[in-house]
């Protein structure tokens, strides 16, 4: 159940369920969706060092985005957690694509 615990459910999982093709499945994805989301918020927080201080609605306008992000990785992990519980191996949109890529 902690597969998608932001971050590190993920690292969990694969350690202690090796055996276990649903927790691996859904812990693969859990891993793509913290990659990409990690990247996607570090580039938007370093975007903003680069943008002159009296462009402060452009600050501001990116900062949203970036937690407007992490609103959608909640989401997704959300429906992650739903989907374990139903122990359905559904994938996360593309996300799941991403994730039959990683061999563990």
């Amino acid at each position: 159940m902690i597969t998608y615990f932001p971050f590190i459910g993920w690292l969990v999982t694969m350690t202690m369920k090796k055996d276990d093709t649903l927790a691996m499945h859904h812990a693969r994805q859990g891993f793509v969706l913290a990659v990409i989301f990690t990247a996607i918020s570090v580039f938007l927080s370093f975007s903003t060092v680069f943008i002159p201080r009296n462009y402060r609605t452009v600050k501001l306008i990116i900062i949203s985005l970036t937690y407007f992000f992490y609103l959608i990785y909640l989401i997704l992990c959300i429906m992650g957690t739903l989907m374990i519980r139903k122990n359905s191996m559904g994938e996360i949109y593309f996300i799941g694509r991403l994730a039959k890529k990683i061999d563990v």
